[in-house]
């Protein structure tokens, strides 16, 4: 229904194993932890509007969450290598133009 909070999202090996199968090289996928992170609704506040957050569950698998148009004129690779990592329960607001990388 309209207005309906948004439910979590739990993304991993685990999950939608086929579609991640389908969509994802055979090494990515296996970099991809059973329950690697999960996208969640922000309810608005008195401090700001709604909005999504994701929060890494991966001890063992970082997530990198930033900028993808920031990092300069170096290689796809080394602008992710300079995105900060989620620590384990960590959650970071996603904005226009954020990028997760596993």
């Amino acid at each position: 229904p309209a207005g309906a909070p948004l439910p979590p999202m739990t993304v991993g090996r685990a999950h939608s194993t086929r579609f991640w199968q389908a969509v994802l090289r055979d090494e990515a996928f296996q970099s991809m932890s059973r329950d690697h992170f999960v996208i969640e609704a922000i309810e608005a506040s008195a401090k700001g509007s709604s909005g999504v957050a994701v929060r890494s569950l991966s001890a063992l698998r970082p997530l990198r969450v930033g900028d993808g148009r920031a990092g300069g004129d170096g290689t796809a690779e080394e602008r992710a290598a300079m995105l900060p990592k989620l620590q384990p329960g960590e959650a970071r607001r996603l904005k226009d133009g954020d990028v997760l990388v596993l």
